[in-house]
């Protein structure tokens, strides 16, 4: 059974729909399967950093985790210590994003060293093309809280 695209275009069975540009996307389109759009359809398509690259962006002057898990969700593992904190479900986590760079929570030089992540790792992908579709230069998907503690002990 085949689907729609943004364009109202049928898409044929077995086919993905072509994604649309996304508002703010950087030049080019931004990296080829890294934006908003790519992981409505697809999450898969944004690696999950590992613990060597992890360790990488955490060295570098400035570097900011951002955390977007629910409030509720610090029961099971509290916040890191200096983390930024978005919380977000699945279905607001990319408007937060937005908002949080608009306030300024997220910083708003797109060269930042920037990680993000989530308890699963969906949010922490949708943020992170999020971001990448924003411009941002410098940003990593840590996946999951455990990720980037292992990063951190190591």
């Amino acid at each position: 059974m085949g689907g729609c695209c943004s364009s109202g275009k049928p898409v044929p069975p077995g086919e993905k729909p072509a994604p649309a540009p996304a508002p703010g996307a950087a030049p080019g389109g931004g990296a080829p399967g890294a934006t908003v759009n790519d992981l409505k359809t697809d999450p898969s398509t944004l690696p999950v950093a590992d613990v060597p690259k992890l360790k990488e962006q955490l060295a570098k002057p400035g570097c900011k985790i951002v955390d977007f898990r629910a409030t509720i969700e610090f029961e099971v593992a509290p916040l890191l210590a200096g983390a930024i904190s978005v919380p977000s479900g699945p279905d607001t986590c990319i408007a937060n994003v937005r908002k949080a760079v608009a306030d300024g929570i997220i910083p708003q030089d797109k060269d930042t060293p920037i990680i993000t992540h989530c308890s699963l790792g969906r949010r922490g992908s949708l943020a992170c093309a999020a971001l990448m579709d924003m411009g941002y230069t410098n940003v990593i998907n840590g996946g999951t809280i455990e990720n980037l503690e292992e990063a951190m002990e190591a």
